[in-house]
């Protein structure tokens, strides 16, 4: 059966959409082997492919990674008063993103979006990756770095989810280094409720 995540993410007709266009490809064999992060990788790939986004996959995928970077400052720093809230006026390819299903318009400002939980989870899985990578290209390891890395976000109450989207990126993706995707394999396994967050990553 599908878990509550990704049925509730398959009301979206768009991403709905996308689960039909993975089925008749053959690039999965049924339902039960979706999951959120992959419908919403895919969302990142479709918005290339269609035109929704004039970013390219590679540039829509980095600016979500740094949102999430500015987020994580944001957090260590303590300033916590509308962290979702992103002024589209201030970066160009926000603006660009905004029209897609990780934002929600502020019916007060024009200029204000907020990220939604999924697209934040989203982002700060790429940006999770990308802090993993640059620890490994500076010789210290990701296992042993991720715990630090982590740290700030533990205020969010969702570092379960931005494991699992992590891990989820390194198995999408181009092949990634080894001790990268073990670090995060080895932690989303270990996560106390990661089986029941999102039990079909496993």
């Amino acid at each position: 059966t599908l878990s509550a995540d990704v049925f509730r993410t398959l009301r979206n007709p768009r991403i709905l959409g996308i689960a039909i266009e993975l089925l008749d490809a053959k690039s999965i064999q049924d339902m039960q082997e979706l999951t959120v992060g992959r419908l919403l990788f895919e969302h990142v790939r479709q918005c290339e492919r269609t035109g929704a986004s004039t970013l390219s996959g590679f540039t829509f995928a980095k600016t979500l990674q740094n949102l999430a970077k500015d987020v994580v400052e944001r957090l260590k720093n303590q300033q916590l008063d509308d962290l979702r809230l992103v002024d589209t006026n201030l970066n160009e390819r926000i603006r660009t993103v905004s029209s897609s299903r990780f934002f929600k318009a502020i019916s007060e400002d024009p200029d204000l979006y907020e990220i939604e939980e999924e697209g934040l989870q989203l982002a700060l899985g790429l940006w999770l990756v990308s802090a993993l990578h640059a620890d490994l290209r500076n010789n210290r390891s990701p296992s042993e770095r991720l715990g630090v890395v982590l740290d700030p976000i533990g205020a969010l109450d969702m570092t379960t989810e931005v494991v699992a989207y992590a891990t989820e990126i390194v198995c999408l993706r181009e092949p990634c280094p080894l001790p990268v995707a073990s670090a995060l394999i080895r932690s989303f396994v270990s996560l106390q409720n990661a089986s029941t967050i999102r039990p079909e990553a496993l």
